[in-house]
């Protein structure tokens, strides 16, 4: 996974300067764009929505997902206050995956990449656990696809430790991780 900072997305520099809020956060919210999934083009438009039409300072979002590339996009960042959750702004941080959830499956790269970030979050910023933002909101967002697929999410994010380790162990026979998973399911069956 790539983490790609907001100069290099061509970002818009905000209007007034952020607000920071105190970490470690409250919480880590998950949402969806409820677009395409196009990179850094989409994350302009969005910020370009957020800042012309909305009125807001900045894209509304700490972070924002690509599980098309497998990339994460600096939105607003951490520690400062953004738009993402009305109600919670000033005390919680934001991933906004790219694509419409309600139409398109989760692959199953985005659980992995998602539970990994959870699990990252929680070591720096706070929560290693998402809340949809449909849990305090009249929203479907994140979608019906994420929201059947937050449970496992926040699960594997608790397992990422264990995962390293047994990393670690099996590197030199199997070669990483998902090689050694798979040779354990196919001797299963």
């Amino acid at each position: 996974m790539d983490l790609v900072r907001r100069a290099d997305w061509g970002a818009a520099p905000a209007p007034r300067r952020p607000k920071a809020i105190a970490t470690p956060v409250k919480s880590l919210y998950l949402h969806h764009s409820a677009g395409s999934d196009g990179g850094p083009a989409v994350l302009r438009q969005i910020q370009s929505f957020h800042q012309q039409t909305r009125g807001w300072n900045d894209i509304a979002y700490t972070w924002l997902y690509s599980p098309n590339s497998r990339t994460w996009y600096e939105g607003r960042g951490p520690g400062v206050a953004g738009a993402h959750t009305r109600g919670y702004n000033q005390e919680s941080h934001a991933v906004c995956v790219l694509g419409n959830y309600d139409l398109e499956e989760l692959p199953e790269t985005a659980v992995h990449d998602l539970a990994e970030w959870a699990y990252w979050h929680g070591g720096t910023w706070g929560p290693d656990q998402y809340t949809p933002h449909s849990a305090v909101g009249q929203t479907a967002c994140p979608g019906r696809n994420i929201l059947d697929a937050i449970e496992v999410i926040n699960q594997r994010a608790k397992m990422v430790p264990t995962r390293d380790w047994i990393s670690a162990r099996v590197a030199d026979r199997y070669g990483s991780y998902e090689e050694w998973e798979q040779q354990v399911r196919e001797a299963d069956l």
